[in-house]
This record gives C-alpha cells, structure tokens and sequence, in this order.
C-alpha cells in the first residue's frame, strides 16, 4: 500500500512539473509579434463611427499606433480558398487598414508595407503560405482571390503565431482593405500606466459611442486565455497531488511507528553498545529510501508516456527533459525522510534503560 501512494506522489509530481513547464512555454514562447501593451478593441457591428474613434484615440499621447482590421491574431472569422493556377488551399485572411503591420510588430522579411494604391488590390502573405504554394520567390505572383487578376503579392512575413500552440501555423494573408468592414481596432500603448491609459480611452469611446459597450482586451491575455483547460487541469492535478502526499505521509507515519515500536529493544541495546543517534536514524529510514526507489522506477515511465500523450496535443511543446523526473524523485525523498525522520529521531533519542523496559 506504502509502495503504491509513493509511485502515485513521485507520478503526480512529475505531471505538476510537466504541465507547468508546458504552459510557461507557451505563454513566454516568442509569437513573432509584440503582444505586449497591444490592446484589442471590439468594434460593433455596422457601428458608424471607427474612424473618428480611431482619430481620437491616435491623438492621445500615450498612443503609440493604431490600425484597424476584419479579424486579428487569436480571433480569425475569414478563410478563403486560393488558385494560383499551380496549387489550391484554404488560406487565413485578415482584411487589414493602414499602419496595421507597425502596429502589431510584424516582420516582413521580403518585399514591402501597403502603400494607399495597394487599395483591394495586394496582399502580404506569410512563409508558410509560400511553402505551401511552393514559390521561390513572391514577386510576379498573384493570390487569386478578389477583383479581376487577383492580389497582387508584395511581401513576405515572419510566421508569427496567430493561434493556440495547439496547431502550427497555417497559411495567411494580410489583405489591404483600408479597414472597410473592421471590427477590431489594435492599439499600441507605450509604457506606463496601462490602467489610467485604458480609462482615457474609454472616456473617447463613451463620448462617442455612450450606448454602445466598451469591449476589450490585451492581446497577452488574449493567447493566455487560450489554455484556460489547461490551467484548470494544472489546478486540479496539483490538489489531488497534495492529497496524495498527504496520504502517503500519514501512511510513512503509521509505517514507521510500527518499526520503532516492533524495534524498541533493538534500538535500546544499539545505543547501550555505542551505536549513535545519526546510525539509528540511518537504519530506520534505509527501508523508506528502498521504498521511494522502488516508486520512482514504476511512476517515471507511467509519468513519461501519460505526459507524452498529452503533449501530443500541442504542436509547439517543450522537452520531457529527465531532471523533472529526477527531481520529483528527489522530492518524493525528501518528504519521505523529513517524515520519518522525525518518529525516527524520537525513537533514537529515548533513553536506552526505559527501550529495555519496553514490555
């Protein structure tokens, strides 16, 4: 029973560890964008005043750029299926306005920024959709989809993430619409006060705009949200995994109460020949370090191939690197002994005469 609650902490610990390593990877991991201090604001549908929302919001000093789009990265509503003439796929499009690239932080790697004569009529698109058309090179290629002959391809961007590390990236477009039918408006804040920033801007909106509902979020939040199962699932497992520590250390407790009550004389006639506290104490713990040795060799492959599994869920996942299981095992250890050490120590430092009295 002992050797089972043991496996199942050295188990649950190392699951902790993993999961949490998982999701402080995803959540510092590089987008290939600066979502820091990049507000999203939710434009209404059919709302009549953006660009003088957008006017009055750019005037503010604290307001780095502003840009507006049909979508954004974590929130993509168009798909659309390309011909080139060569290969067809569903690609990602976000129809964006002006300034939209510098302020969001992307990176066009090739080519150039829409200019006002790109107007319905170019496109950048990401590396991932020149991969999958099998272009070398963009220049003199078109994205089939839209007036007559089709977007004109200008550049090429970064792959930035615009999903969940649930998936790879997928092929994108970033179409020049002027911002015609946005309904997200980007905000690039310098840095501050971002609270005080976020209540001049919803002083703008309600002047403007007092009847429709002030809506937005941080593009940090916004990926973090994203593995809101996740965080629950590490919330849970981390309270069943106190539980069961605190079973097996009642269950050590109990263990080892037993061996110094079953060992009474032994440790009594150990002492009167000159045995001393610390090897009274190693010989009554030496059976628990078997113990947790035991659990450690049957938790680490349960723990390995259940984490394995699930980090198949993810498309971008961190290492299942051997120190976290080493050191769950380490851990398990160390609540091990600290608990027996401390029946152990009482039952080492009893006076021998009252040990040989026992019974």
């Amino acid at each position: 029973m002992l050797t089972f609650q043991l496996t199942a902490s050295v188990a649950l610990i190392a699951v902790v560890m993993i999961i949490f390593k998982q999701l402080s990877f995803v959540k510092h991991s590089d987008l290939g964008f600066d979502r820091e201090l990049l507000l999203r604001i939710d434009i209404p549908f059919m709302f009549q005043q953006t660009n003088t929302m957008r006017q009055e919001i750019d005037k503010l000093p604290f307001v780095l750029g502003t840009s507006l789009s049909s979508g954004c990265p974590g929130m993509i509503n168009n798909k659309y299926g390309s011909n080139t003439g060569e290969k067809s796929f569903d690609i990602n499009c976000i129809p964006v306005g002006d300034n939209y690239i510098k302020t969001m932080g992307f990176e066009i790697l090739k080519g150039r920024d829409f200019m006002d004569g790109d107007l319905n009529k170019a496109c950048l698109i990401n590396e991932e959709t020149l991969r999958q058309f099998g272009w070398d090179s963009f220049e003199g290629k078109r994205f089939n989809n839209g007036p007559e002959g089709g977007l004109e391809v200008i550049g090429i961007l970064n792959d930035f993430k615009f999903e969940s590390y649930h998936s790879t990236v997928e092929p994108l477009a970033l179409i020049f619409d002027g911002g015609l039918y946005s309904n997200v408006l980007s905000v690039r804040l310098a840095p501050g006060n971002a609270g005080q920033d976020i209540g001049q801007i919803r002083k703008i909106w309600e002047s403007i705009s007092p009847y429709e509902p002030f809506s937005f979020i941080f593009y940090d939040d916004l990926f973090q949200s994203m593995y809101e199962k996740e965080e629950k699932l590490a919330s849970s497992i981390t309270f069943f995994s106190l539980i069961a520590i605190a079973l097996t250390c009642m269950g050590i407790l109990v263990q080892i109460f037993m061996i110094c009550l079953n060992r009474v004389k032994e440790i009594g006639i150990r002492k009167i020949n000159g045995a001393r506290i610390s090897e009274v104490m190693v010989m009554l713990n030496r059976d628990f370090v078997k113990w947790v040795a035991i659990a450690f060799v049957i938790a680490t492959p349960i723990a390995w191939y259940v984490m394995n599994k699930w980090l198949e869920n993810f498309a971008y996942k961190t290492e299942l690197s051997w120190w976290i299981f080493a050191l769950a095992g380490v851990l398990a250890l160390g609540i091990a002994l600290l608990t027996v050490s401390w029946q152990s120590w009482r039952a080492a430092t009893r006076n021998p005469v009252e040990a040989l009295r026992y019974e």
